[in-house]
C-alpha cells in the first residue's frame, strides 16, 4: 500500500523472505518492531478519518490517557480537548496491535471482507466482552513467577479469545456494530458464565478444562488465574448460548448446560479437536479452518434450540435415535479413515447438520 520503503527501513526483499522461510527462519525482533510501528500508524490514520473515535463509548480511552489527579480536577474539560479525537485514536490502535498482534486486523479483514475501521469496532467490543484488558494485567504481573513460555502461552490464549469473539461479532452483525449495545448484551452473562462454567460443563469438555487448569497449576500460574485461563479456550461459544438464551427465553445457565449435554450426546469433541489440529501455514487453510469451525459452533447451537423446543435431552434423542446412529457410524468411519482433512471434516459436519434437519419439530 506504499507505507514502506524496505531499503530504507532495512527490511528483508521478497527474495530474502522466500530464503528465510526456506531455511526456517522468519523476521528479527527489530524487523518485527519496525512492522508493528507501521501497523500502528496505518491503524491511526485509517481509524482516525473515521466517526469511530467520536463513539461515546469510547471517552473512557480519553480520560484514561491523563494522570487520575487531571481526571478529577478537569474531567469536565477533556472533552474539548483539541487532541481529542488523537488521543483515543492512539491509544485504542496501539492496544490493539499490542494485544492482537500486527496481523490481526489484515487477516480479519480478509476473512470477513469488513474494513478495518468495522474490525476495530468490533474489537472494542470483544475486548471489553471477555474482560480481556484485566486477564492481561493479570498475566504480566505474574512475569517472576513462572517460565516465559507459559506467560507467552497465556497471553497467545487471550489473543485468540479475543479474535474468535470478533469474528463471531461480526458474522452475526450488520455493520456498524453499535459496541455499547453489545457488551451490554453481552458482557453480564459471558462474566456470569465463567463463573458458573463448571456447573455446566459436561463430559469430556470438563474434564479437558480441568486437566488444563491443574496443568497450569503445577507451572505455577496462580490459582484464580489458572481456573480462569482454562476456560478462555470455549468462551467464543457463550455468545451463542446468551444469544439462544435471549431467543428462545430459558435461563443462561440451563442453555450452556444442554449446550455442552449435546456436544456429548454428538460426540462433537473429535470434530473440536481435529479442526484445531488443522495446518494453517497459509490464509487460505486458516480461513478454512476457521469456517469449520463457525459452521461446527452454527449446528451445536442449532441442536441446542431444537432440544429446548423438545424439552429435554433425554426426550429429543429417544425421538432422534435413528438420525444419532447414523451420524454416529459416519464418525466412526472417518475417524478410522486417518484422514481428518478439510474433505472429511466437511462431511461430518454436513452429516451433524442433517441430524438437525431431520428432527422432528412438531410445527415449530
Amino acid at each position: 500500500e506504499g507505507w514502506i520503503d524496505r531499503a530504507l527501513e532495512d527490511l528483508p526483499s521478497e527474495k530474502q523472505i522466500v530464503e528465510r522461510r526456506t531455511s526456517g527462519g522468519g523476521l528479527t525482533a527489530p524487523e518485527f518492531a519496525v512492522l508493528m510501528a507501521y501497523t500502528k500508524t496505518s491503524n491511526i490514520d485509517v481509524v482516525g478519518r473515521s466517526n469511530l473515535p467520536d463513539e461515546p463509548v469510547l471517552r473512557r480511552e480519553l480520560a484514561q490517557y491523563f494522570p487520575v489527579p487531571l481526571r478529577e480536577r478537569f474531567d469536565h474539560l477533556l472533552d474539548g480537548h483539541p487532541l481529542r479525537c488523537e488521543i483515543i485514536t492512539t491509544r485504542l490502535c496501539n492496544q490493539m496491535v499490542n494485544m492482537s498482534g500486527i496481523t490481526f486486523d489484515h487477516r480479519i479483514t480478509e476473512e470477513t471482507g469488513i474494513d478495518v475501521v468495522e474490525v476495530t469496532r468490533a474489537w472494542v467490543a470483544a475486548r471489553d466482552i471477555v474482560d480481556a484488558e484485566a486477564a492481561w494485567d493479570e498475566i504480566e504481573s505474574i512475569q517472576s513467577a513462572v517460565r516465559a513460555d507459559v506467560q507467552i502461552e497465556l497471553l497467545l490464549e487471550v489473543r485468540q479469545m479475543i479474535e474468535r469473539t470478533v469474528l463471531w461479532l461480526l458474522r452475526h452483525g450488520r455493520p456498524p456494530l453499535d459496541i455499547a449495545a453489545a457488551v451490554v448484551e453481552f458482557r453480564e452473562p459471558v462474566q456470569r458464565l465463567a463463573s458458573g462454567l463448571d456447573d455446566v460443563l459436561t463430559g469430556r469438555m470438563r474434564d479437558l478444562t480441568f486437566a488444563r487448569e491443574a496443568g497450569r497449576l503445577a507451572a505455577g500460574v496462580p490459582e484464580r488465574l489458572a481456573q480462569r485461563s482454562s476456560q478462555w479456550p470455549v468462551v467464543h461459544t457463550f455468545l451463542d448460548i446468551v444469544r439462544l438464551a435471549g431467543r428462545t427465553g430459558a435461563p443462561v445457565a440451563a442453555v450452556a448446560r444442554t449446550y455442552w449435554e449435546m456436544f456429548e450426546v454428538v460426540d462433537a469433541g473429535w470434530v473440536w479437536d481435529a479442526i484445531g489440529s488443522m495446518p494453517r501455514s497459509d490464509r487460505w487453510q486458516t480461513q478454512a479452518r476457521s469456517a469449520l469451525r463457525d459452521d461446527l459452533l452454527a449446528v451445536l447451537a442449532d441442536l441446542t434450540e431444537d432440544v429446548l423446543g423438545v424439552g429435554s435431552v433425554d426426550a429429543w434423542t429417544a425421538r432422534n435415535e435413528r438420525s444419532l446412529t447414523r451420524a454416529a457410524g459416519l464418525a466412526a468411519e472417518l475417524r478410522r479413515s486417518d484422514a481428518l482433512e478439510l474433505t472429511t471434516l466437511t462431511v461430518a459436519l454436513r452429516q451433524l447438520r442433517n441430524v438437525v434437519l431431520s428432527s422432528p419439530h412438531d410445527g415449530r
